[in-house]
């Protein structure tokens, strides 16, 4: 089933404003890393980098099951606690995009009950990309400001 110009019409004007908003947001938001509440640090550009490309070229369903084993089946060091807490935060988020979908109209009516399962992950699928290439794009920025002042310390006790 392929996606209508409306559709496509609407989901980037969603992308656009909606979902780039969700994904500031998703990074502004103060998260308790090590029992301490902080701004989300950045992910590291590898992980960056995987989970853009697994959102890029995979299913909805392939995308939350790589989501779900970053926060669940994989053991983090401390100091990538960060990391574990942003895939679970995330998958909550892309969770909440379906409903972003019905109430924009982006999914079709009149669809029999296989045709719907599969407009919806479709759908759900389209906004997690968008939604993940502007926490990426994002992502990237703030990491390299990281590095940099982690660079200007070390150069400063040098």
């Amino acid at each position: 089933m392929s996606t209508n110009k409306e559709q496509m019409r609407l989901l980037r004007a969603l992308s656009d404003i909606e979902l780039y908003q969700q994904a500031m947001d998703f990074l502004n938001t103060e998260v308790k890393i090590n029992y301490q509440l902080e701004r989300r640090p950045p992910l590291p550009n590898t992980q960056i980098y995987g989970l853009l490309n697994v959102a890029q070229a995979n299913t909805y369903s392939e995308l939350k099951k790589f989501i779900k084993h970053q926060h669940s089946e994989r053991t983090w060091q401390e100091k990538n606690a960060h990391i574990k807490i942003f895939y679970k935060d995330l998958e909550q988020a892309i969770e909440k995009l379906l409903e972003l979908a019905k109430r924009e109209g982006l999914i079709a009516e009149g669809l029999s009950v296989e045709e719907n399962k599969k407009e919806r992950e479709k759908i759900s699928q389209l906004l997690a990309c968008e939604f993940i290439q502007h926490l990426a794009a994002e992502n990237l920025v703030r990491e390299r400001e990281r590095m940099d002042e982690e660079k200007k310390k070390k150069e400063g006790k040098s």
